[in-house]
């Protein structure tokens, strides 16, 4: 299902991802937002896990890591420094805080993102995208949820149990047989 918005003079389009038909216009949509922040290589779903690339806050520079010890070190760094190791340090320190700039604008862009392509899916498929351990177990439910709706007998009634108590039931007769009285 595609939507526009009027924002000013400029007009957007979004597609909500409800169903399979949907996908290509808005994965074509997703990438576009995507590249424009350089995060394709981050988030594309056509990608192994592997070889996504992943976001990595730089490491802080620590000042002793310029200093090379003498013996006539005072035991304050900053002070024992010479001018070609606080320069050295100041080079670093610079490039560090461009690179944390960057790191920063990068992953807010990919919040942003993941705000967005939640907004531009489906209420009904949220679930599907939510990464834990049991995401097996919400799509199980999810499932017999929607099999509840339309009243499937399997989900509605003891069907399950009661086939797999008369296949069990060689192994062990009695306990299938105490199971099945229970049941019915």
């Amino acid at each position: 299902m595609a939507t526009t918005k009027l924002d000013g003079l400029i007009t957007r389009t979004t597609v909500i991802l409800e169903k399979p038909a949907d996908w290509e216009e808005w994965i074509f949509l997703q990438k576009d937002s995507a590249d424009r922040h350089h995060l394709w290589s981050m988030v594309n779903p056509h990608l192994d896990e592997a070889a996504l690339e992943e976001l990595e806050e730089p490491a802080a520079v620590e000042l002793e890591q310029y200093h090379n010890k003498t013996k006539e070190d005072t035991g304050v760094v900053l002070k024992d420094m010479t001018t070609k190791e606080f320069q050295r340090y100041q080079q670093v320190e610079r490039n560090y805080d461009r690179t944390l700039a960057r790191y920063t604008i990068k992953k807010k862009a990919l919040n942003n993102f993941t705000q967005e392509i939640g907004q531009t899916i489906n209420r009904r498929h949220i679930h599907l995208i939510q990464s834990n351990n049991t995401a097996w177990l919400e799509e199980w439910l999810h499932v017999v949820r929607m099999c509840e709706a339309v009243n499937l007998p399997d989900i509605t009634s003891p069907r399950a149990q009661r086939d797999f108590l008369l296949a069990i039931k060689g192994l062990d007769n009695t306990w299938a047989t105490t199971q099945q009285a229970t049941l019915f």
